[in-house]
């Protein structure tokens, strides 16, 4: 259906030009855009981590190299290629720096910005708006925005009779069923929690909802069969709840807010902590199970909250729900628990899904700070500022692969994650300006805070000592030096 010649194609445009070249096959353009996404960088960082018992380890991070054990390797895949990944990565991240710019001198802003798109506050004509901390901003007019994208069109390396203009482009949401650009708005609580919406009279209609953080759980309700959106209809009824409350407009209560959450996965690893349930009448090898997810105080009474992840046999019927049978995963002599929406001491306390959105829209942001650049909390308002991040020392070093099953879902193995860490072993020596800086504090506030006054003596000299010590040291360095 696709042809590439490598001797005449550069592979990855030839692919999306080929996408838009078959607009009229969205099956065909759909797995094009796959492909493209995928294999242009995926393959390039791939890496596969496997057991390993004391396995003898080089660890490469920026300028640091060191040997190590470790009982995990990660194995490179086929097409590991970390140069071209990196500069993959950083390229798209150019590009959004760039566009950042363009937006900063224009003298506007933007609500929220992902991987490759940022959302300008635009009116039809250049305005200031007034926000929650008193300072005004500016939503830029259309033209000013189409502007910053034709800035873009000289960047765009592909054949322009198939994929013509800037490789910036105007969402298609902005146009509105008649062909004609619509004025939208968006709440945005956090980073990759947001929404787009039209007014109408006293009304709102949601547009383009965001499911991070939401999409993990089994729906509530299924679609109608002709839902024609890629998100299910019970995201678009969970934000037009949200932002009736932000608009003090009259919420419609959904009718599954009573219903509880649960998280659906599939009983396929060999975890060792699942290794009792095989014995289990609910758990079967491979089959479906729900995690319910319990409120904050939902424990039994004697019950380690730590310890304590429920597992129940999956259902499609929401309405059997609360009268599921739980066994704890983490007690192989797990008694079995039932459900409640109300504390007893016996049962446990199960969230329900207007728990769960009561607390979604307080969620703080964590990756900008407030306007005044303390800290976000729940009530933060108005224009965020960069968070400025201040290393701390020693660093630790871990595998690429983090847990994104909370938000891919469905494999027990996420309940026990944790990232690989490569620890430094061996003697090590305290460099020059490390020693003048432990010089400026009192050695009583290293002894105070646990550090052996032998070994900081030794360090004092540049003796060696275990590196595990050192990194113990410039840890309580850096304490006292921010306490100061």
């Amino acid at each position: 259906m696709v042809t590439v010649d490598a001797n005449k194609h550069s592979f990855f445009k030839h692919v999306v030009e080929q996408r838009a070249a078959n607009a009229s096959n969205p099956a065909l353009q759909h797995w094009l855009k796959i492909l493209a996404n995928s294999s242009c960088y995926g393959l390039f960082v791939e890496l596969n981590p496997n057991p390993a018992h004391g396995a003898n380890l080089g660890v490469f991070s920026g300028e640091e190299s060191f040997e190590t054990e470790s009982n995990v390797v990660e194995e490179p895949g086929k097409w590991f290629a970390p140069h071209l990944a990196s500069l993959i990565t950083s390229g798209g991240r150019l590009l959004l720096a760039m566009l950042e710019k363009c937006i900063a001198n224009a003298r506007g802003t933007y609500l929220f910005c992902d991987t490759d798109s940022a959302a300008i506050v635009t009116a039809n004509e250049r305005q200031e708006l007034r926000i929650p901390d008193g300072r005004p901003i500016t939503a830029l007019s259309r033209d000013e925005v189409n502007r910053i994208v034709e800035r873009f069109q000289s960047l765009n390396p592909y054949d322009t009779s198939l994929v013509s203009g800037s490789i910036l482009k105007v969402h298609p949401v902005n146009i509105g069923s008649d062909n004609v650009p619509r004025q939208l708005f968006g709440i945005s609580i956090a980073a990759k929690r947001y929404a787009l919406y039209t007014k109408t009279q006293n009304d709102i209609e949601i547009v383009e909802p965001k499911a991070h953080a939401l999409g993990f759980f089994y729906g509530p309700e299924d679609s109608p069969d002709d839902w024609e959106h890629d998100m299910p209809l019970w995201i678009f009824e969970a934000w037009d709840w949200l932002i009736r409350g932000f608009l003090w407009l009259h919420q419609r209560d959904p009718t599954w807010f009573d219903l509880p959450v649960m998280m659906k996965l599939t009983l396929s690893t060999p975890h060792h902590a699942l290794q009792h349930l095989a014995k289990s009448p609910l758990t079967r090898p491979n089959n479906f199970m729900m995690i319910p997810q319990l409120s904050r105080f939902g424990v039994p009474e004697g019950v380690d909250l730590s310890a304590f992840t429920l597992i129940t046999q999956f259902s499609s019927e929401r309405e059997t729900w609360m009268k599921s049978k739980c066994i704890n995963i983490h007690d192989p002599q797990s008694p079995i628990y039932e459900l409640t929406n109300q504390y007893d001491g016996r049962r446990a306390v199960v969230k329900n899904f207007f728990m769960l959105l009561d607390a979604y829209k307080n969620h703080p942001e964590a990756k900008s700070v407030a306007p005044d650049g303390s800290p976000c909390k729940y009530d933060t308002s108005g224009l965020l500022h960069r968070a400025h991040i201040v290393a701390n020392w020693p660093p630790i070093y871990i595998g690429k692969e983090s847990d994104k099953h909370w938000e891919e879902g469905e494999d027990l193995s996420l309940l026990e994650f944790k990232a690989i860490e490569y620890k430094q072993r061996g003697n090590a020596v305290a460099d020059e300006e490390q020693l003048a800086r432990i010089a400026k504090v009192p050695k009583r506030e290293f002894m105070r805070r646990g550090i052996n006054q032998h070994t900081l003596e030794k360090i004092c000299k540049r003796e060696p000592v275990r590196a595990i010590k050192l990194a113990e040291c410039l840890t309580v360095l850096g304490e006292c030096e921010r306490a100061q």
